[in-house]
């Protein structure tokens, strides 16, 4: 999927350059359906928000990420704290 998003910006994946960031897991792996979608409704609006932040900081974002569930801000923070310098 990568190298997707990376053609379709009409660029070339051998001249690229590349900054990966991983966080979580946040949350436990749940054990029904019911119970993930609560999970992915919390994790789903921090995602979109990284991706806001992280764009407005000069960084290329692959993939759309958006939600229209409320931001736990207090979660979001602790998250950026996490990433520290690396954003």
């Amino acid at each position: 999927m990568l190298h997707r998003h990376i053609r379709n910006r009409g660029l070339d994946p051998k001249q690229c350059a590349f900054k990966f960031i991983a966080i979580g897991p946040v949350f436990a792996e749940q054990k029904t359906l019911e119970d993930h979608r609560k999970y992915r409704d919390i994790v789903a609006p921090m995602e979109a928000a990284l991706a806001k932040h992280l764009r407005a900081k000069g960084h290329d974002v692959c993939g759309s990420h958006s939600s229209n569930h409320p931001l736990d801000t207090k979660l979001f923070a602790q998250v950026l704290i996490k990433l520290g310098n690396l954003v």
